[in-house]
């Protein structure tokens, strides 16, 4: 074996008795690789006529796409490894590579928000269709969108990888292309990049940085459900600000006396101010996502904007820790006299009360938030 072929296999954590059981040869994949340098402006083609066709998606739906095309060592890489994963496979020639490796182009499209899926998936359908089944890859207990419904195939990596595959062919021109197309949000991007940077090089496996790399994947799925939340907030205070747009406008118009109209305004008002203690007890409950040594964290799964008083805080549901001290103050309240933690990070909503003293003027007042 020559000296660059065995730091090849040194460079990909490939051991050699591994490698002599393919049964390939170094000369067979140099010859898949000269051809592959050859074929590659190909592939620059067709990706750019598939990202073309994916910009047609509602810009509210799309965040970003960006593709690559596998480079040559990769590609070779992958070759090997898929025979010693699957020793029964039929083995990968220079004529067959084409159509064996389905991600010599890879596409990634990028969104915003978990539920923004549902629309790509539709227009990867029905622009293409299906080279084979996709692949949903979830985290154990991952909930809230049926991917068996939209015809996925449900699997799970040791390490949380979240992201939906699709093999889709096109034939921009005379030849026929095979494409990966990997769709997630741009917060399981974020953690991918990481975790594939981190592990990749070196086939990590210490112990320490999958913890943290774990705790890292957890704080990517809080961000997912802390963007669909925000985003119903919204909806949600667009839509009653609306309403009270209306109501008043209706006042207006309605055949009663000046006091009949006054008491009906004053209820209006009353709405009003409900949404500044919403917002200020709303905004207390965040600042415990950063409190050091708390094990809750949000859940926003279960929100609905129809019925915020049943909306409920999950304690249980992540068990990882945040020590974020650098963004707690520590002040003493203007109540009880008690030390406690203000969030800096915050939208500053502070009144001078510790979280307790809060609640219990929240339930004085009427908050939705307020403990029972």
């Amino acid at each position: 074996m020559k000296k660059k072929d065995e730091k090849f296999l040194k460079d990909y954590c490939i051991k050699k008795t591994d490698f002599n059981a393919t049964r390939h040869s170094f000369e067979e994949l140099e010859e898949i690789r000269n051809d592959y340098k050859k074929f590659k402006k190909e592939l620059e083609l067709a990706a750019e006529f598939i990202i073309k066709r994916l910009y047609a998606i509602d810009r509210d739906k799309l965040h970003s796409v960006r593709y690559r095309i596998k480079d040559e060592e990769h590609l070779i890489e992958k070759i090997i490894r898929k025979k010693i994963e699957k020793p029964e496979a039929r083995k990968i020639t220079k004529e067959n590579y084409r159509n064996e490796i389905s991600d010599l182009i890879g596409i990634r499209v990028l969104h915003l928000y978990k539920n923004d899926w549902l629309y790509i998936h539709d227009f990867i359908r029905d622009t293409w269709g299906f080279k084979e089944r996709p692949t949903a890859w979830l985290k154990q207990g991952d909930e809230g969108i049926d991917y068996k419904e939209k015809g996925c195939e449900i699997d799970y990596k040791p390490n949380n990888y979240q992201s939906i595959h699709y093999v889709i062919s096109t034939k921009p021109s005379a030849k026929e292309h095979l494409v990966e197309i990997q769709t997630r949000t741009i917060f399981e991007e974020g953690w991918c990049e990481i975790d594939h940077n981190i592990r990749y090089p070196n086939k990590s496996k210490n112990l320490v940085l999958e913890k943290f790399l774990n705790i890292f994947n957890n704080f990517a799925e809080s961000a997912n459900d802390m963007g669909f939340f925000v985003k119903e907030l919204d909806e949600y205070l667009r839509g009653k600000d609306a309403q009270i747009n209306d109501l008043k406008e209706e006042v207006k118009r309605l055949n009663i006396t000046e006091q009949e109209k006054k008491d009906l305004e004053k209820k209006i008002s009353n709405l009003e101010e409900k949404e500044s203690l919403f917002l200020t007890s709303l905004n207390n409950r965040s600042q415990k996502l950063f409190t050091p040594n708390n094990k809750s964290i949000l859940s926003f799964n279960n929100f609905s904007s129809k019925n915020t008083s049943n909306y409920f805080w999950d304690a249980d549901k992540y068990k990882h820790k945040a020590n974020l001290n650098s963004l707690n103050q520590e002040r003493i309240c203007n109540q009880c006299g008690e030390v406690y933690r203000h969030d800096i990070s915050s939208v500053n909503l502070d009144n001078g009360k510790c979280d307790e003293c809060q609640d219990k003027n929240n339930y004085l007042t009427g908050s939705p938030f307020s403990r029972e």
